[in-house]
């Protein structure tokens, strides 16, 4: 259905794109630029909420294409455009409130706040895209916006080569969602992505829409640093602070976005959906672990962010995507919030006890005979090897703090045991029901299938490994943990290959498409 509703949603890039030009081209001075800036956002977030408010009265819908008749551009509003709005805006409004104190008297302030508006409108549009073309574009831009931020200063060596590093990956995940883009628009003879939608769930599962997926899942998992190609987002710590927060909690959100924008592409393939199973929790797996192993707190956290990306393709691989939006949500909040007061979490960090092995494993099995039996006596369960993959993650989650250690009365172990579990069991699925019902019609159903059944059971495998691992303590006499946590402070050494490669290339003068500084020079 064509209407006029989803080009609200055009309100916040028009604005901060505004913003961006004026500070471009110093058409005021600092203190106005970020007033300006600030009333972008506001006009952003009001747009927003009026095309919820369309929503809710007329249910989704796509403008009418803003272009020529044979050059589809248009604008789709729904559930996941509105969330995904709604989101960057807000952290778009801390972000540039926050980078007005940090670059407080630099000489290229206002330049600096070009480039992050520019960013901000280029990732709302890519949210609010309704055709393939426009979410190519906007998809480019954004990236190209980011690599522009990231050089911004170019006395950070290590920054500048993580931006390298990610300017060339990010240059293959853009040829691949070009060429699926091609391949499912020409077979199905159209590019607005509702109409799309329809088409592919007609037609059913092909060899065109399997090549598209494999595509498309390439392009997302090399955008949201999955192993192993993680290793330029740890460079990238060295960035400002803002740069940081607004990679860690927008930007690298945009494989997933595009995983969940797309699910009626990637759903009908299950080699795809297996894939991003394994990878997945691969990557949550071995990063959470490289994490804690740490001993600089951004660099912790920039591995906790590929971690939790990881998580949130495990999710949609398991078939529960209105669950890895809401994940992804509250992972944006938190990292934003982390990255901006990382310099006082050093003071504020503590360590808990871990959890006694034997305890731990009691823990996860209460927590999964817990989930099942409130799915079951809430009709909120529904068997499957996905949905015990779901409740096993459940349960692992749930452990440390039903088996922790410490001096309480005998019976609290039990009654912990007992009661967090179903309580958050209930939650759990409650929010899933929920979610699956608010956005079940922007997502695509997910296909049985044993091959996607068997990637759920390695994947459980290596999260129940990695969580054991994790709640050991490199002091512990066992010689094994202590070798495991020397490879994890290595980050297991996933992004070694491609740092020899890359180096290699750049020692051989291969071209890798330098980026070019905001001193007009080119790195070397």
């Amino acid at each position: 259905m064509h209407s006029l509703a989803p080009l609200l949603l055009a309100t916040g890039p028009l604005a901060f794109g505004s913003v961006a030009l004026a500070a471009k081209f110093h058409l005021s001075d600092t203190r106005t630029l970020y007033r300006h800036a600030a009333v972008a956002a506001g006009l952003s977030a009001v747009a927003t909420l009026a095309a919820g408010a369309s929503l809710i009265a007329s249910g989704a819908s796509t403008s009418p294409s803003l272009l020529f008749e044979h050059v589809a551009f248009h604008f789709r509003l729904d559930a996941l455009s509105v969330t995904m709005a709604a989101l960057v805006t807000s952290l778009g409004a801390v972000i540039v409130r926050f980078t007005r104190s940090y670059f407080s008297g630099a000489p290229d302030h206002s330049t600096q706040l070009a480039k992050l508006c520019t960013v901000l409108a280029s990732v709302l549009g890519m949210t609010a895209a309704g055709d393939v073309g426009a979410l190519l574009l906007f998809w480019i831009g954004t990236s190209l916006a980011l690599d522009s931020l990231l050089v911004h200063q170019t006395d950070r060596a290590i920054a500048l080569r993580g931006a390298s590093k990610k300017f060339v990956l990010a240059r293959v995940g853009d040829a691949c969602l070009a060429i699926a883009f091609v391949l499912v628009s020409a077979h199905f003879g159209t590019t607005e992505i509702a109409v799309l939608a329809d088409r592919v769930r007609e037609a059913g599962p092909s060899g065109t829409v399997s090549a598209a997926a494999a595509l498309v899942a390439t392009a997302a998992m090399l955008k949201s640093a999955q192993v192993p190609f993680c290793g330029w987002l740890v460079d990238l710590v060295d960035a400002p602070t803002p740069t940081s927060a607004l990679l860690h909690a927008g930007v690298l959100n945009g494989g997933v976005f595009l995983l969940l924008r797309l699910s009626w592409l990637v759903s009908p393939a299950p080699a795809v959906l297996a894939v991003l199973v394994v990878v997945g929790a691969v990557t949550a797996a071995t990063l959470s672990v490289t994490m804690m192993a740490q001993p600089a707190i951004k660099t912790g956290l920039a591995y906790s962010s590929a971690a939790h990306m990881g998580y949130t393709m495990l999710l949609i691989g398991l078939g529960a995507p209105a669950f890895a939006l809401l994940h992804l949500v509250a992972h944006s909040l938190y990292k934003a919030h982390a990255f901006l007061s990382s310099a006082d979490l050093a003071r504020r960090a503590t360590r808990h006890a871990s959890p006694a092995p034997l305890a731990a494993a009691v823990a996860v099995v209460a927590g999964m005979a817990s989930f099942v039996l409130v799915g079951r006596a809430t009709g909120l369960w529904e068997a499957s090897v996905t949905a015990a993959t779901r409740a096993g993650i459940f349960s692992l989650g749930m452990a440390p703090l039903v088996a922790r250690r410490g001096g309480e009365h005998a019976l609290a172990p039990w009654f912990r045991a007992l009661s967090i579990p179903a309580a958050v069991a209930v939650v759990f699925l409650a929010m899933e029901r929920v979610g699956g019902l608010a956005f079940g019609g922007a997502f695509g159903s997910g296909h049985a299938s044993n091959v996607v059944a068997v990637a759920s059971l390695i994947a459980m495998f290596v999260l129940g490994v990695a969580s054991f691992v994790s709640w050991q303590r490199p002091t512990t006499s066992s010689r094994l943990y202590r070798a495991v946590w020397v490879h994890a402070r290595n980050g297991f050494y996933f992004s070694i290959l491609f740092d020899r490669a890359f180096e290699m290339a750049r020692a051989r003068s291969v071209p890798v498409l330098p980026l070019r500084t905001a001193e007009g020079k080119y790195t070397p």
